[in-house]
């Protein structure tokens, strides 16, 4: 799957966050995730961003304990990788 088919599904799962559908936001924040992480491996920085937005997420709905951890992977990522 392409890298772009990531970043149209994560688009399409924040304007469901934004429409209070949490359930579908996630399952679809998910998705993007796995595909980046298959397509453009664990270590890129659009792997954080899609870490990002599945915390962020996550947040919202109140559950920082799953959150935290995909901050921090997102925030090592970053650290390691340099993007203009």
């Amino acid at each position: 799957m392409h890298p772009d088919t990531a970043a149209s599904i994560n688009n399409l799962g924040a304007l469901l966050r934004d429409q209070g559908d949490f359930a579908g936001a996630r399952s679809l924040c998910e998705r993007a995730l796995a595909i980046r992480e298959k397509v453009l491996g664990h270590e890129h920085p659009h792997t954080a961003m899609s870490l990002d937005n599945l915390a962020n997420l996550l947040r919202d709905q109140g559950d920082l304990a799953r959150a935290k951890p995909l901050l921090e992977r997102a925030l090592t990522i970053r650290e390691k990788t340099t993007w203009p």
